[in-house]
This record gives C-alpha cells, structure tokens and sequence, in this order.
C-alpha cells in the first residue's frame, strides 16, 4: 500500500541552531535537521543548558524579539529548561508568527497537524499554516503543505496541488528529508495526466516565493 510520510523537523533544533539576535524571518545559518523524535537531539545540542536557554529566550521575547518568541514556545512545547506546557508554548509561537516569523508558521501547522489534549487536531488548520510559511519560501513548510493536501486528494486538481508542493519544496531539501518527499512526488505523479503533469511544472518553474522580488 503507498502511503505519504510528513516530513518533521525537530523544533529544538531549528530553534537552537540560530542565534538569538538573529532577524525575523527564515535564517540563512539555520540548520535543519529531520529528526523522528522529539528528543533525538544531535550530540552539540544536548550539551545545551536548557533552563539558561529558556531563561534568556523568554526575557528577549518579552521585548517583542521574534526568534526569541519561538524558542520560548518550542522549549515549552517540548518540556526542554522549563515545564511542557502546550497552551502556552501555542500562544508563543502565535506571537512570533503575528510577527511574520516563517518557521512559526510551520509550526503552527505540526501543532495543530499532530494535535493534542489542548490544540484540536485538524487538518484543515494545519494546511492553512503550512501553507503561509510555503508561500514565503520555507521548504519543510511546502513538503508538509502538499503532503496533507495528498492524504485526502480526490481529484486530480488537488492531486496536481499536492505535487506541486512536494516538488518544489523538495528541490531544497536534503539527506531523508529529499528522499520522502521525493518519494510523495513520484507516487503523486503517476497519478497526474499529462496536461496537469505539465501545468504543475511550469507553477513550479515559475514559482515566486511571496514578499520577494522577482
């Protein structure tokens, strides 16, 4: 049976992979690393004294720094230096997202893609926040956006969707992350006609991350 994988980037390490000063936004020194646990954090990171993180986070947040935002709700989120407290760690990651934070908005999407006792499990939330952060340019965010859509694809409008997505994100991705996505994309294209084939193409030749100059 062919199914579809979400790709699943560990929080942690996205938000302790930059440093805290860095500009709202995508970070270019940023280093994504596909992890498929929570806890499963790379060796220099487990190092990292949490409680001081967590500290130092939330103090810069409090002044309205984006980043710094982000790091307070995936800490919580995940119990790391401070109580896991999903209620708050959702309010958090909302604040950096309200502040045009890209990762945030994938994140949003895990939330609510995932669900929880405190944030209803919906698809339809998820897609809306992955897509956001797909439309700027975030390459894991494009992955999970076309990955949810394909789970119930229907028609091959929504199927063409889905492999747009999925092939355009993955054409940035690397190691496992490049190969589930890839995966997805082939199984979704041999669904796909020829003249949707060569439609979805050319969206993604011609695609244009929003908020950039052509």
């Amino acid at each position: 049976m062919k199914t579809f994988s979400i790709i699943f980037v560990s929080a942690v390490v996205l938000a302790l992979s930059v440093k805290a000063d860095a500009v709202p936004g995508m970070p270019e020194n940023t280093q994504w690393v596909a992890e498929s646990k929570a806890d499963a954090l790379p060796a220099k990171l487990q190092k990292i004294d949490f409680t001081a993180r967590y500290k130092e986070a939330h103090a810069n947040a409090e002044k309205g720094n984006a980043l710094a935002m982000f790091q307070v709700g995936l800490l919580l989120a995940e119990g790391r230096g401070v109580s896991k407290d999903l209620k708050q760690a959702y309010t958090w990651i909302e604040k950096a997202a309200g502040k045009e934070f890209i990762p945030a908005y994938n994140f949003l999407g895990d939330l609510h893609r995932f669900g929880s006792d405190e944030i209803k499990q919906s698809n339809e939330t998820a897609i809306k926040w992955y897509k956001k952060a797909a439309l700027r340019g975030l390459p894991v965010a494009q992955v999970n956006t076309g990955s949810l859509i394909a789970i119930d694809a229907k028609t091959e409008d929504t199927r063409k969707e889905a492999y747009q997505w999925i092939a355009l994100g993955s054409q940035q991705l690397e190691g496992e992350q490049k190969k589930i996505a890839e995966k997805n994309a082939a199984l979704l294209k041999e669904k796909l006609s020829v003249e949707a084939l060569s439609a979805a193409d050319k969206w993604i030749k011609e695609f244009k991350p929003e908020g950039k100059k052509a």
